[in-house]
This record gives structure tokens, C-alpha cells and sequence, in this order.
């Protein structure tokens, strides 16, 4: 009986907090600026000098995976690279070294400090149909959506049937707008806001993983190749274009991993998300110059 009413009076304090303080699970406490998000996930490898900041949604499961190994952490096929480096120390993480080591890193000369960039219409697409559409029944998912379906359906506690029912893409999206860039859940964090305190000296498109490759291995002087993993979307299908994506409810949705982004974002919709990711665009613009850089060495170097 006494567990019974403890357990009562916990459940009644927390529907009594606001959607935002619920689920802030990366809103990590810590007096070093290293030590917390975004900046804690970076990954150092000192021997060959590489620094990777992930930024979530754009192959940073790939790149995770990869960058570990130049580490010397190696995992079996079946163990997911994100639990491996959350749940253990394994001297790779930011939040696993020395400050005085991150800021030696961070100044020298000879390091390749790179991330990720991804087209920001695509990305939201992409996190929406991952978390909201497809794997909205998982209990893994809860503690990123929990938030927005709080906020959006207006309720405190989270039954099986509001999870089947879900949230529209311009649902999420209002949601999304509306909300501070530095509390927004990294899945649909601008990516601008992971780089405020990276000073990077490349950065690349998620379209650009075979340049990532050929730098990561022109760095290291090894035969670097980069999988694809952690696919929401197909891109390997004939996109579908479905009129008034963005007001269907997830069920609704036919093939949601072929629906074209157009599909989801145009209009007053897309101009909206394009102003709130301003600066995301100019990172994706800084992405195509380098393109062009390294394409340009290269033809010189091939004539």
C-alpha cells in the first residue's frame, strides 16, 4: 500500500511538469563545455590526428563506426555503436578525456576536424519519418517524441492509442518552430548549433561520403570506406510525390519511406522550416564550396 501511494504521488508530480522538462535526457549538467551536448559525442583520435563531431541524422552511425575503428575500438556486426560508446568509457568521447587534451587538440596545427552537413528539409523529413511514422509504436523512440506529442496533443501522460494516432508532419513542424534552437532534441537541433563551438577545418554533404572517405584516407595513409547504416529513407526507390503529405496522419501515409520531401514540405510550410534553418542552409552552401575545392585539385592533379 505504501509503494502504491509513493508510486501515485510520483506519477501525479509528473504530470504536473511541463512536456519540456520530461525528456530533456541530453541536456547534460557539466562545468566543462566539453563535457556537454552538443560538444560531448565529438570523437578524438590522437595517433592520426582526427576529430569527428556526429550530428545526429546525417551518417553518424556510419561515421561513428568508422572513426572508432581508426581508434582501435572494434565491434561485432551486431553491437550498435552508439550504446557501445554512451555506456562504456572508451577514451574516445569528448566526455571521456582530459580538458587539457581537447583544447591541445583543438589548437594544433595537422588535426582534420570535420562533421557532417545534410540539406535541412531533408533531415527533418527524414527524422519525422523515422521517429513519428515508422518506429512511432517503439518504446525506443518515447524518450525523443514524448515531448512534441505532449505538446502538440496538449496531455501530460502518454497512452498506446496517442502514440498510434501520432502527429502530421505540419504538426510537428509548428511544434518544431516554435521551440528554441538550443532545446530542440538532436534529432532536428539546427545542425548550426552543433558547430558554434567546432572549430572545423572540414566540413562535407551527407551526399559527399565517398570525399569523406578519400580524405579520411589521404590523412591516415589508410584504405578508409564508409557503409551506409541507419537508413529511414529509400533512396535507392523511385521517390512517391503524395499530395498533402504534411496533413496525414502517420497511418495514412502510403510507402512513407518513398514519400518525396516535396511531398511533405512546399509552400508557406517549406518557407517557414527554410527561415527557421537559415544558417543550416549557408553550412549546406560552405559544403558545395569544398566540393568544388577538392574537385578542382583533383583535376589538376589528374592532368
Amino acid at each position: 500500500m505504501k509503494n502504491y501511494a509513493i508510486r501515485a504521488a510520483q506519477k501525479v508530480l509528473y504530470l504536473r511538469r511541463q512536456p519540456d522538462e520530461k525528456f530533456f535526457h541530453f541536456e547534460i549538467r557539466h562545468n566543462s563545455p566539453f563535457k556537454r551536448p552538443p560538444l560531448h559525442q565529438a570523437i578524438m583520435v590522437d595517433g592520426v590526428k582526427i576529430m569527428y563531431l556526429p550530428i545526429a541524422k546525417n551518417a553518424c552511425s556510419s561515421l561513428k563506426r568508422v572513426v572508432a575503428e581508426l581508434g582501435g575500438l572494434h565491434l561485432d556486426r551486431s553491437e550498435d555503436i552508439h550504446r557501445k560508446l554512451d555506456n562504456e568509457n572508451t577514451g574516445l568521447m569528448f566526455f571521456n578525456r582530459d580538458d587539457e587534451d581537447i583544447r591541445t587538440a583543438l589548437s594544433q596545427s595537422g588535426w582534420m576536424r570535420f562533421a557532417i552537413i545534410r540539406d535541412p528539409l531533408e533531415r527533418l523529413v527524414s527524422a519525422y519519418v523515422e521517429k513519428f511514422v515508422v518506429n512511432r509504436l517503439s518504446p525506443d523512440v518515447k524518450i525523443t517524441c514524448d515531448p512534441v506529442l505532449m505538446r502538440i496533443h496538449k496531455l501530460g501522460w502518454l497512452r498506446d492509442p496517442d502514440y498510434e494516432r501520432g502527429v502530421t508532419f505540419r504538426s510537428f513542424v509548428k511544434d518544431i518552430i516554435s521551440q528554441p534552437p538550443d532545446r530542440l532534441d538532436p534529432h532536428w537541433r539546427p545542425q548550426s548549433q552543433y558547430l558554434k563551438a567546432y572549430p572545423f577545418t572540414h566540413i562535407y554533404h551527407i551526399d559527399d561520403l565517398d570525399l569523406v572517405a578519400r580524405d579520411l584516407s589521404d590523412h591516415t595513409g589508410k584504405d578508409i570506406h564508409i557503409p551506409r547504416s541507419n537508413v529511414s529513407r529509400n533512396s535507392d526507390q523511385t521517390e512517391l510525390y503524395v499530395e498533402d503529405a504534411a496533413d496525414l496522419l502517420p497511418r495514412d501515409l502510403p510507402s512513407p519511406e518513398r514519400i518525396s520531401v516535396s511531398s511533405f514540405a512546399h509552400g508557406k510550410l517549406r518557407r517557414r522550416i527554410l527561415a527557421y534553418f537559415t544558417e543550416d542552409l549557408e553550412l549546406v552552401a560552405a559544403t558545395r564550396d569544398q566540393r568544388m575545392m577538392s574537385e578542382s585539385r583533383q583535376g589538376t592533379g589528374d592532368q
